[in-house]
This record gives structure tokens, C-alpha cells and sequence, in this order.
């Protein structure tokens, strides 16, 4: 199976370093040393789920690599941003919201594509069907994602609310 991870590098004080495992297999290891977007393309031989997909960050030391202005605020990162996983035909961005990154001090972070700390972000594929537990995710966005509210939406944008009427800010 061909497996697809595009990501977004930010190289303050040089790049961070990222590896790839599935199932305790190490699939892939690099260094970053350009910012901007990347794509690691791998292929696994006789693909089996249920599985694990490993996006471990390394590289990064808490005191050197992120620079800070005057009110602590973060103005470059050594750091990598997922932006897309694929399965074959199976295309995860929005639904890798709901996988965990755990630094490697144990905090887990949730509802998180970023990486700035050393640790690991794990996708669990815990059906022996990739499609049916792609399904389930689907599945689960739909019923958990809050409602969209169109009349909200055109008083934000365009200060009009569901009367017609302008709103005046």
C-alpha cells in the first residue's frame, strides 16, 4: 500500500528531524534542513490492519529551537505540521484532528497536527478493515462537528442578519 504524509516544516536553528513507523517498523528517518511543505511517499508490502502509523518528531531542544519576542510569543519553530495522511484512496486531514501526539514526557495533546515538541503522533487503525474504520471515522465527524449556522455566517461576513437587516458594528 502506498502510504502518503505531507507536511509543513518550520527549520528555526536548523530542521527537526522526523521518523516513520508502522507496526514497530521503521519505514522511513530524515533530518528536515528546508522550511515550507514536504511529502514522504512510502509503500509497505502486504499491508495489514488493524495497525499503527507512527509520525515521530525528534530533533528539537526546548531552549534553543523556538524563538521567543519579549512577551513569550512565538515568532519562528523548529516544528512539523501534518496536513494530510493517505491510505491508498484513503485521504485523512480533518479526521487527523482526532489522534493524539504524545510528547515523549507522556503529556498527550489532543485535537493536534502540530508538532512542537519531541514525541510521536499516532494513527491507530484499530480494524482489520481500513475501509469500514475509515467509514467510522467519517462517521463520527459527521455526528460530533457542530452544526453549521448560515444566518450566524451572514451576520459575520456580510452584517446582515436574518431579517435583511443591516448590522452595524
Amino acid at each position: 500500500m502506498k502510504i502518503l504524509i505531507k507536511l509543513i516544516i518550520r527549520n528555526y536553528n536548523g530542521g527537526p528531524g522526523v521518523n516513520v513507523h508502522y507496526d514497530n517498523k521503521k519505514l522511513f528517518g530524515k533530518i528536515f534542513t528546508t522550511a515550507g511543505p514536504h511529502t514522504i511517499e512510502l509503500w509497505i508490502d502486504n499491508f495489514k490492519t488493524p495497525g499503527s502509523l507512527v509520525i515521530e518528531m525528534f530533533n528539537k531542544n526546548m531552549k534553543y529551537d523556538t524563538l521567543l519576542d519579549g512577551k513569550k510569543n512565538i515568532i519562528d519553530d523548529k516544528a512539523c505540521y501534518i496536513t494530510e495522511v493517505c491510505f491508498g484512496d484513503i485521504s485523512l486531514t480533518d479526521e487527523l484532528f482526532l489522534f493524539n501526539f504524545i510528547r515523549n514526557n507522556g503529556i498527550v495533546i489532543s485535537n493536534n497536527v502540530y508538532m512542537g515538541f519531541n514525541g510521536k503522533f499516532v494513527i491507530d487503525i484499530n480494524d482489520n478493515n481500513i475501509h469500514r474504520w475509515y467509514d467510522g471515522l467519517q462517521k463520527y465527524l459527521i455526528t460530533n462537528s457542530e452544526q453549521y449556522d448560515y444566518e450566524k455566517f451572514k451576520t459575520e461576513i456580510f452584517g446582515v442578519n436574518k431579517d435583511n437587516f443591516v448590522v452595524k458594528y
